[in-house]
């Protein structure tokens, strides 16, 4: 089944100093599979912001969600993301 997996907008405050997320390009799918596994790949792009600097990153996939964990194919991703053990993640 393949479905719509936008993102959403976010602050990460588990950091030193509050880190905000901007979505810019928003526009993955995830794929999934029956054996639980989810493939979440398309165009996705984010603006990092804090302390008065901001940084742009195309932070598209792949990325496969597994029932162990996760596996960046390239770039970084964007959170919170809860993984099928349990464990949240911010940002990867």
């Amino acid at each position: 089944m393949i479905v719509p997996a936008p993102g959403v907008d976010l602050t990460f405050t588990t950091c030193v100093f509050p880190v905000a997320a901007h979505l810019t390009t928003n526009g993955e799918t995830a794929k999934i599979f029956r054996d639980g596994r989810i493939i979440v790949t398309g165009p996705l792009a984010a603006r990092y912001s804090a302390n008065g600097k901001s940084i742009s990153l195309n932070i598209a996939g792949p990325a496969t969600i597994s029932p162990t964990g996760v596996v960046i194919g390239r770039g970084v991703g964007v959170g919170p993301l809860q993984l099928p053990n349990g464990e949240l993640t911010l940002g990867y």
